[in-house]
């Protein structure tokens, strides 16, 4: 587990970076749909699955290293 010093940190840094990610999502899905075309919309739907992905990540090692309780 992390040093006791950086407990508290670490919960805020992950939060941050979940937070971050969702916005992301966000703005991707949003442009997905203001496209010319067929191929720009599957890129920015690509963004917010790769997006996604990513905060499947930073849940995953929140439930691993029991950063934040059930």
């Amino acid at each position: 587990m992390y040093a006791p010093f950086l407990k508290s940190t670490v919960p805020q840094v992950v939060g941050r970076q979940g937070l971050r990610n969702g916005i992301s999502v966000d703005s991707s899905y949003r442009e997905a749909f203001h496209t010319r075309s067929r191929a720009e919309f599957s890129a920015k739907m690509d963004d917010c699955f790769k997006e996604v992905e990513e905060i499947d990540y930073w849940i995953d090692l929140i439930i691993a290293e029991e950063i934040a309780p059930e």
